[in-house]
């Protein structure tokens, strides 16, 4: 993965996803997060 690339990680808390969001942040790597609401239905 070169600099000008980011991963995309569709966050919900309390979920599976918050390892990944703690990896990526281990990591340094470049991300954007986008928080999704299941409760909601989102």
């Amino acid at each position: 993965m070169t600099a000008d690339q980011k991963v995309t990680l569709f966050h919900s808390p309390n979920t599976r996803s918050t390892g990944a969001l703690i990896l990526l942040e281990e990591l340094g790597a470049p991300y954007t997060l986008h928080a999704v609401n299941m409760k909601a239905g989102n």
